[in-house]
């Protein structure tokens, strides 16, 4: 008579880096988060790993690169055998399963933070996690702007205030919502959307909130905003004193399906 047996086998299968993308801000807490049961998958953080520690049991394979962690669950591999005069030997394919698959909790030191996670396997492509900290750069630095000599001595009074509490003392905010319209980026050879949010009016400077809207599925980075400018200068009848693109994450990206902020400084009109 034949005996049939099952043997379980650990193996990597290793899959290429793209598929589904998610940030996740000014972490405090511990965080659940779904990534892909069969391919590798990306952590991003915005500070050097130090020390990783999960737990072993969980056939969880982790490799880390400075500020990057690779994550994948070890699949079982499923292989019949048969013994025939006292001889066992493999019988049909071998089949790999990721259904078995547990979650597991992993705890990231870097340089200035520790952050607790709990990864879920699910059946989806290879996810790419990026964790930020707008916070500590809204202390760092607000905005990248090369364009004007102004913005620099400018912001402590003006923009600070308002990218860090959506308003400024001795201005009245009127919300001029509008609806979001497409411009073409030429550098970029992509499509963006824009639209006013709204006008901050002082006796000396009015200071314009712009949306600046992703559509595409592409992250993107503004590297002029002078482009923007120049598609959008026919809306405002005053001249620009300064300008500030805010992100809103420590990567200075676009993300797709989000936005920044274009904030523009002018000329208070007080004819």
């Amino acid at each position: 008579m034949l005996k049939i047996k099952f043997m379980l086998i650990s193996c990597l299968a290793l899959s290429p880096l793209f598929g589904e993308s998610l940030v996740i801000d000014n972490l405090q807490e511990t965080k659940h988060i779904n990534i892909s049961r069969s391919d590798v998958n990306r952590l991003v953080f915005p500070y050097a790993i130090t020390y990783q520690a999960n737990s072993k049991e969980k056939d969880l394979t982790i490799s880390v690169v400075g500020k990057e962690m690779f994550v994948k669950f070890t699949p079982s591999v499923t292989q019949e055998q048969t013994t025939i005069k006292d001889q066992v030997v493999n019988s049909g394919d071998a089949k790999i399963i990721y259904y078995k698959a547990r979650p597991s909790e992993i705890f990231v030191v870097t340089e200035n933070k520790t952050y607790s996670i709990v990864v879920h396997p699910k059946k989806q492509e290879a996810t790419t996690i990026i964790f930020t900290e707008t916070l500590a750069v809204k202390k760092e630095k607000l905005f990248e702007n090369k364009d004007t000599e102004y913005v620099e001595n400018i912001t402590q009074n003006l923009l600070k205030p308002v990218m860090l509490n959506g308003n400024i003392s001795g201005y009245e905010k009127k919300s001029v919502k509008s609806e979001l319209v497409n411009i073409h980026i030429d550098s970029l050879d992509v499509d963006i959307q824009f639209g006013s949010i709204a006008l901050h009016k002082g006796y000396r400077h009015y200071i314009y909130e712009f949306e600046i809207y992703n559509p595409n599925n592409d992250i993107l980075t503004i590297l002029d905003s002078k482009e923007i400018l120049h598609k959008i200068n026919k809306s405002l009848s005053k001249k620009i004193i300064a300008y500030s693109l805010f992100y809103g994450n420590r990567i200075y990206k676009i993300m797709p399906n989000s936005s920044a902020k274009l904030f523009i400084i002018t000329e208070a009109d007080n004819d």
